[in-house]
């Protein structure tokens, strides 16, 4: 890509719509732009230019680090066609996290990743059959692959997620939080003095992980009675019923991904759709997948995920 250093007031009067980029420096700015495919470059040094960038520039540009000198700016922000136009790859995951395919669960005893259930099914007998599985921390869900062998109509498949129970323990006349009934015979946990159940919201589902026994469901108005971070897992009460989640005393379903799909003979399945946002999994939730096998035969499944994860080993 060429490269052209100018001016300030050449890069300001050849500039219109094109993004605008710059590093803080002791004596002003270092300025990119791209125009037309080539990289314009300068450098605000004069008190005059520099105030008349941060008055007309600076709020529309985008700031990147750099060192003293910008030397960051030395090379192009982004690739782009020698006309102008940027080149850009889909990218279903944040940047903090890498691609997985597991093809097992995590230990949530142990802490050891991929040494839970494995993803496979084998069923014989007619009727229901199910495995379930956690991920030690959050992830990315955006998808998986689905293989199965033996099945004959009436074979049905079902991929969920569900937030199980929150630990409480029942203290008569004492305690610090209530159950207000929600229907279908849940109750969720709120801040009450005297309200007969108390949580303990510190402990953590095991020694080897990091998240909270208590288990976090979305509120999805923002009225909440706890929050949640990402960065510790742990659970915290919000005094002001503004909180992101609360805690139920029952299971909760949260999604499901895969309903009653039919299966027959032996295929496989890819389940990953690329323009569809991927969904955070906390590491609270548990993974559902079940088979409903029509009659006494052999029914094979074995799957795996596409998750994105901070850490893979």
């Amino acid at each position: 890509m060429a490269e052209l250093t100018v001016a300030y007031e050449t890069l300001k009067a050849a500039r219109t719509a094109e993004p605008l980029y710059f590093v803080a420096l002791a004596e002003g700015y270092s300025i990119v732009a791209f125009i037309r495919g080539t990289l314009i470059r300068c450098t605000a040094a004069a008190p005059a230019e520099v105030a008349d960038f941060e008055a007309t520039l600076k709020p529309g540009a985008t700031a990147v680090p750099g060192d003293s000198d910008g030397e960051l700016l030395a090379a192009p922000l982004d690739v782009r066609t020698a006309d102008g136009k940027p080149i850009t790859l889909m990218n279903l995951f944040p940047g903090d996290v890498s691609i997985n395919y597991p093809g097992a669960g995590d230990d949530v005893a142990t802490g050891q990743r991929f040494a839970g259930a494995p993803f496979r099914l084998a069923a014989a007998d007619y009727g229901a059959h199910a495995v379930e599985w956690q991920f030690r921390e959050w992830v990315y869900l955006a998808g998986g692959n689905l293989t199965y062998q033996g099945a004959q109509p009436g074979d049905e498949l079902t991929f969920l997620v569900y937030a199980p129970a929150s630990p409480a323990t029942e203290a008569p006349g004492a305690g610090a939080y209530a159950k207000q009934p929600v229907g279908g015979g849940l109750s969720r946990f709120v801040p009450q003095a005297g309200g007969g159940w108390d949580l303990d919201l510190a402990a953590r589902a095991s020694a080897a992980v990091g998240f909270s026994a208590v288990v976090p469901v979305p509120n999805p108005i923002g009225a909440g009675a706890f929050d949640w971070s990402p960065d510790t897992e742990q659970v915290t009460a919000n005094a002001g019923a503004k909180g992101g989640f609360d805690l139920y005393d029952g299971p909760i379903p949260l999604g499901q991904f895969v309903s009653r799909a039919q299966l027959l003979g032996t295929a496989h399945l890819p389940l990953t759709v690329p323009g569809v946002k991927p969904k955070r999994i906390l590491a609270h939730w548990r993974y559902k997948i079940a088979i409903w096998n029509s009659e006494a035969k052999s029914l094979d499944v074995v799957w795996s995920l596409f998750v994105g994860r901070k850490v893979t080993t």
